[in-house]
């Protein structure tokens, strides 16, 4: 009988003990039922804006003395609402009236203009060439004057404004060669020189200088 040979039985390996392992504590779970405290945030007060002081108002210079309207013996010196002649004319004042000087200001035709007031309480502005002083005699006019309408075209239109400006109403007109005769003038705001003419029928109104030729 033949005897066969076992083979060994195999050794057993030891196992190495697993190494215990430490949780980090990161990984640790919080503890239960514990409430995370809550951060109470409190509300900053905004700030106030900044109070801006007014402006200050500018303030007119007063002035106070008397002047005299001067212009053609007896003639009208218109009284405007503002200081230029495109203004509203309520009422007028006659050469020789003694008004008051309340307040000066430079119109937009680069004249003076002066604010008066009449004795009456009537007030509005008139352009300083019109008056002088007190103490001052008498201008010699040289009004009134021979003159003749002018134009391009004879016999063509020339308009008559109710006051030294092209923004006045013209309720009248003359003709290119027309006869009249210039009895005052005055710069209105387009800074020329206007002439107020009457006509041998007695109408009247104002025409501009290059319109016009003064003999």
């Amino acid at each position: 009988m033949a005897v066969l040979n076992r083979a060994p039985a195999p050794t057993p390996i030891a196992e190495s003990p697993s190494p215990s392992i430490t949780p980090s504590p990161s990984a640790q779970a919080s503890p239960q039922n514990v409430p995370t405290p809550v951060e109470t945030l409190t509300p900053r007060p905004s700030p106030s804006p900044p109070i801006a002081s007014p402006a200050p108002t500018p303030s007119e210079p007063s002035v106070s003395y008397p002047v005299i309207l001067e212009g053609i013996a007896g003639g009208q010196i218109r009284v405007y609402s503002q200081p230029n002649t495109r203004s509203n004319s309520p009422h007028y004042g006659v050469t020789g009236d003694r008004v008051t000087v309340t307040r000066e200001m430079e119109g937009t035709d680069g004249a003076l203009w002066l604010y008066v007031r009449f004795p009456s309480g009537a007030a509005g502005w008139v352009q300083e060439e019109q008056t002088r002083e007190l103490n001052q005699p008498p201008q010699t006019s040289e009004f009134p004057r021979s003159a003749q309408i002018t134009g391009q075209t004879p016999g063509s239109r020339v308009n008559l404004r109710s006051a030294p400006s092209t923004g006045a109403d013209s309720a009248n007109y003359g003709l290119v060669g027309d006869r009249v005769v210039a009895l005052q003038q005055a710069r209105g705001d387009d800074g020329k020189l206007w002439y107020f003419v009457e006509f041998p029928s007695k109408a009247t109104g104002w025409v501009r200088e290059d319109f016009i030729d003064l003999r």
